[in-house]
């Protein structure tokens, strides 16, 4: 696949880790928070077997926490940008 040009190519953030950096909490996969105008908020929580769709509140502010937690130790945009063109650089060509 190639990555689309011009104008028409989204920018997703992705903020990496730095290894030096404390340990985020453990993750057993990835998950998705999805906020709606009219309703309340939901998370998605992936693992190996199965996924899982969690709409108490209290559950997804729990899911919120640890995104918040994760974000809080992840490197800017630039130095995660810069590390991930680094490792590109020397670990894949």
């Amino acid at each position: 696949m190639r990555p689309t040009p011009g104008p028409a190519r989204r920018h997703i953030p992705l903020p990496a880790e730095a290894a030096q950096a404390n340990p985020s909490p453990p993750l057993l996969g990835p998950f998705v928070i999805a906020g709606f105008a009219a309703s309340p908020d939901i998370a998605y929580l992936d693992n190996a077997l199965t996924g899982q769709v969690v709409e108490r509140v209290e559950d997804v502010r729990q899911v919120a926490a640890l995104y918040d937690a994760i974000r809080a130790e992840a490197l800017s945009p630039r130095a995660s940008a810069d590390l991930i063109t680094n490792v590109v650089r020397t670990k894949w060509t």
